[in-house]
């Protein structure tokens, strides 16, 4: 892999710094696909070709680059204060080169499959397709035991008329607050829209890869049900108990036009492949390779100070 990229991080930080590296001066005989050594440092043919493809310049042009790189880099070797950071700018370096590798090899297996694209759109269906639901404002009379059903249904005829002239939230739960019912638990509650498929549909986008709230199906299905805020349902039986309905707002479905999605989707479906080739990979060289940290490490590092 090339180190092209960390050395042109090192030429930023000299030139930036007033100094001026010295051409080379002599050439020699090296071995097949080294087009110049500087010291230890072996410029490559693809390094120079890929600078000079990144830059768009000759690769004339490119070689002096890699050749200036090669130069400073072996400075700030050679100097105690800075030469931590050659190490770190070229670990960078070869890093970003193998993410381009992975990113490349998740091109290379083709376009999005199906199953792919339905993963994508399952994970960011907020943005890409989002489907109508509706906000709520319900009473529901409990029966959390079979015996209670019969008295449960009961409260909720004297709650589906009290309920009956309401027009707004407030007027909603005034009124099922003025039935009494010393056997039965009664709750009022607003709820966030909910699709007809029973998923809820928050005002705000969710955390990426966060799983969708739900209601109950039988109750998603009987609030979309509801066309105008303040129309009310009948009594709707759910596994809860026994609920009456009025609808607050209907809230629009959110469909991403086809040529935007299609370039999210294929974006996102290549980043989960890289992602999955990067986690394989880093767990290959993991069980072949030891890593030890310093038991001090997490002390020194917290001295670090890291800005906002």
């Amino acid at each position: 892999m090339s180190r092209g990229g960390a050395w042109v991080v090192l030429t930023s930080c000299a030139i930036a710094c007033g100094q001026a590296p010295q051409e080379p001066t002599t050439t020699t005989e090296l071995r097949e696909g080294v087009v110049a050594r500087v010291g230890q440092d072996e410029i490559r043919a693809e390094t120079v070709a890929l600078i000079a493809a990144q830059q768009a310049i000759t690769p004339k042009q490119a070689l002096e680059l890699a050749v200036r790189d090669a130069l400073f880099a072996s400075a700030l070797r050679e100097r105690e204060d800075t030469a931590s950071l050659v190490a770190v700018a070229e670990r960078a370096a070869l890093g970003r080169a193998l993410l381009e590798e992975l990113r490349a090899q998740a091109n290379q297996a083709g376009p999005p499959t199906p199953g792919e694209v339905q993963a994508v759109i399952a994970r960011h269906w907020y943005q890409v397709d989002r489907p109508a639901g509706a906000r709520t404002i319900h009473v529901v009379a409990l029966s959390k035991e079979p015996k209670d059903k019969a008295p449960a249904h009961a409260v909720a005829e004297q709650l589906r008329t009290a309920v009956a002239g309401a027009k707004t939230a407030e007027e909603f739960e005034k009124a099922a607050k003025q039935v009494a019912s010393p056997d039965i638990e009664v709750k009022v509650e607003s709820l966030p829209a909910v699709a007809p498929d029973g998923r809820v549909v928050p005002d705000k986008p969710p955390l990426p890869n966060a799983p969708a709230g739900e209601l109950d199906k039988a109750y998603a299905t009987a609030a979309n049900a509801l066309t105008q805020p303040g129309d009310q349902s009948g009594i709707v039986e759910t596994a809860h108990g026994f609920h009456v309905i009025m609808l607050l707002e209907r809230t629009p479905a959110v469909v991403m036009p086809e040529a935007q999605r299609s370039k999210v989707v294929s974006r996102e479906v290549l980043a989960d492949r890289a992602r999955a080739l990067e986690s394989e990979l880093v767990k290959l060289v993991h069980r072949k390779t030891e890593v030890q940290i310093d038991s001090a490490a997490r002390e020194l590092t917290a001295r670090v100070s890291v800005a906002p």
